[in-house]
């Protein structure tokens, strides 16, 4: 801001933030304090000629929107999960991050799975359970040899979803029955 004083005087401005209405300490320009999500912000300023002040200035206020998290980190775990005995879990390993102070981040799983000898994907739509977050785990008896599964988690603050992540390729890998090894015969 500028200002002009009709006596030639050396012109000041004196800056004073409103959030909500209300005034916040300090004298500057720049604003650097924490806000929260739906605040609404405005800034007055008023020219002081060192023996008075001015007519203030009050700018219209802004609206401080919601910040959509950061995409997570994701591993699908095990690497080689086997048939009927491992299920499969979609770990977070670095979590979203949300600016907004009060923002609680929970995350959307998404799992996809490629048949042996299928050249397309499909969603995966059946019973899934939680071991961190709920949807992050598909059950062992729900995969089968030879599958490949992918899994997708989308941060969300409760009102956006925000990035996402998506893991790398497991394949389902054959369940050894020890009963189905080879046979010894004793011959004589």
């Amino acid at each position: 801001a500028s200002a002009s004083d009709p006596d030639g005087d050396d012109v000041l401005i004196k800056y004073t933030w409103l959030i909500n209405g209300v005034e916040q300490p300090g004298n500057t320009s720049t604003f650097n304090s924490d806000l929260d999500k739906y605040d609404m912000i405005s800034l007055m300023a008023t020219p002081f000629d060192g023996r008075e002040e001015g007519v203030s200035s009050v700018t219209s206020e802004v609206i401080v929107y919601n910040t959509e998290p950061t995409a997570p980190e994701v591993e699908l775990t095990p690497t080689f999960p086997v048939e009927g005995e491992d299920d499969l879990l979609c770990a977070i390993r670095q979590r979203g991050e949300d600016i907004d102070p009060n923002d609680l981040i929970s995350y959307n799983f998404t799992w996809t799975y490629l048949e042996e000898g299928s050249s397309w994907s499909s969603t995966y739509n059946g019973p899934l359970s939680s071991t961190y977050f709920p949807g992050d785990t598909v059950p062992a008896a729900e995969i089968s040899a030879w599958e490949t599964w992918q899994c997708k988690a989308t941060s969300f603050d409760g009102e956006e979803e925000g990035g996402f992540d998506v893991s790398e390729n497991v394949e389902v890998q054959v369940r050894c029955d020890p009963t189905d090894g080879p046979k010894l015969y004793s011959l004589g």
